[in-house]
Formats: structure tokens, sequence, C-alpha cells
């Protein structure tokens, strides 16, 4: 027992040769969580299937061991980026408009602010200036700037947390400390 969960080890299970090449079955003695063994049955239609079979497990079971939180298979860096990259372009161009408001906001140097509130603020550029022209004007040089830069960020955090992963980091503190 630890800090009071219970703990289950299992032993790797064994594969017993079928009995002969007419029946085609193979029988496994599998663990359970309390340490029995319980006889499982697999009938295959085709001999050959009986190889094919075993070694698709046990890849399965390389790629996949994620349940004692091991490493589970990992997507290529390309991915990662790309994900980030698509991911955070389209954040940054879904929030365009409301910091070109916030630009103009800023930097507005009438008195009486000329932009008062959001709102306001919105609906003033819209008509004056449209969408294409105010509120989404020069989005093509923003999503040319962020799409690298997501891509780089989200690679180097893939390949930081993968990196502190390897050496024995928990977790929790690797997907913390990545992104810091």
């Amino acid at each position: 027992m630890v800090l009071g969960f219970e703990t289950a080890t299992r032993s790797p299970s064994t594969v017993l040769p079928a009995p002969s090449p007419s029946s085609h079955s193979v029988v496994s003695a599998v663990p359970d969580l309390d340490g029995r063994h319980e006889d499982h049955a697999h009938i295959l239609s085709q001999p050959s299937a009986t190889a094919t079979f075993g070694t698709e497990s046990s890849r399965a079971q390389d790629n996949m061991r994620s349940q004692d939180g091991e490493v589970e298979g990992r997507p290529p860096y390309l991915h990662c980026m790309l994900a980030g990259g698509i991911g955070g372009s389209t954040g940054d161009m879904l929030m365009h408009s409301l910091d070109t408001v916030k630009t103009r906001q800023q930097g507005d140097p009438h008195i009486p602010p000329r932009y008062t509130s959001l709102g306001a603020s919105y609906l003033k550029i819209f008509r004056q200036e449209g969408i294409r022209r105010g509120l989404y004007g020069g989005w093509i040089p923003a999503l040319a700037g962020s799409f690298p830069a997501t891509c780089f960020f989200f690679g180097s955090y893939e390949w930081s947390k993968r990196q502190m992963l390897d050496i024995g980091v928990q977790p929790h503190l690797a997907y913390l400390l990545a992104g810091q």
C-alpha cells in the first residue's frame, strides 16, 4: 500500500504452445490483480494467425504502456510543431479584432477619448472601416509571425518535456516545467 492506494503488480502473461495444429487454439495463463492465474482460451480461425496475434499483441504492449505511467508511443516532433502552429495561429486570428480594438483604445490621443468602451469601439471601427480594413487589417503579417512562433514554442515545449521524462522527472512536473 502506497499513500493509501493499493498497488498491484502484474507479471507478463505466458503463452502456452497450441496443443496441435488442427485445434487452432492458444491457451494463456494471465494473472489477475489478486495474483491468481486464470486460463483464457482464444480460438483463432487460421493456424498462421497465432504467430501474427502474438507479435501484434507484443508490439501494442510495447507502444502503449500508459496505465503504469510509462512511456506511450510518441508522435514525431514535426506533428507537435504543426499542431501547435495551427492551434496557436487559429487562436491569434480569432483574437485579432480584439487586439485591434485594444490597440486603438490605448493609442487614442483625443480628449475626450474617441473610443470609450469595448462594444462602442468595435461598432465604430466596423462602421467606419469595415471588417477587412478595420477589425482584421494586418492579419496576414500577424499570421506570418504567429505561425512560426507557435511552431517553435510547441516544438521546444515537446522537446523539453520529453528530455525531462526520459531522465526520470515526474510527468506532472515535466509538463509544468517544459512550458516555462
